[in-house]
């Protein structure tokens, strides 16, 4: 789910993005997952990789939203690397939440400290899903403008869009004296 999110911001930020580091980064972590679940049972350490690979989709995708952000859309670029960041957040501190004594390997039985920061995760990630419409909303809101202002046929504006700019000329020069 990380790899594809950062593929498809950047996607949206019109940036080329390979799938060899991804691809790399989630094979590393399917493969550490999967030693420490059959072949070296440790629970702890099973957190502190999805901790791991999680901060690292979470820090990308936020270096894509603040780094590559068109000007129109900065602002829901914002609010999701916003809420981005205090995903990031969860997940540094997850690792050094304590366990239940008696959880074994069953995440599920981690106890309270580990029942809280799933709930936390739940909340962030249903924030970061609104945050993400808000921002494809306001990329298609740019898109409708844009198309709304051009003649389809030749690529210029239109009549309205050209009044429109010059209303802003005419305004611009008043205010300058000219």
């Amino acid at each position: 789910a990380g790899a594809l999110m950062v593929k498809g911001l950047a996607v949206h930020m019109q940036r080329r993005l390979r799938w060899h580091a991804p691809l790399a980064i989630v094979l590393a972590y399917a493969a550490g997952i999967a030693w420490f679940a059959y072949a070296q049972p440790d629970l702890h350490v099973r957190i502190v990789l999805a901790s791991v690979q999680a901060l690292i989709w979470n820090l990308w995708s936020i270096y894509l939203l603040l780094r590559h952000a068109p000007r129109e859309i900065r602002l829901s670029c914002r609010i999701l690397a916003l809420i981005l960041a205090a995903d990031a957040v969860l997940f540094m501190i997850r690792p050094f939440v304590p366990l239940s004594p008696d959880a074994g390997q069953d995440l599920l039985r981690g106890g309270a400290p580990v029942t809280m920061t799933y709930i936390a995760g739940i909340v962030i990630s249903l924030a970061a899903y609104f945050a993400l419409l808000l921002l494809i909303t306001e990329r298609l809101m740019v898109d409708l403008r844009r198309a709304a202002s051009i003649d389809a046929l030749t690529g210029l504006l239109n009549r309205g869009a050209m009044l429109a700019e010059g209303r802003r000329a005419l305004a611009a020069s008043e205010l300058h004296g000219q």
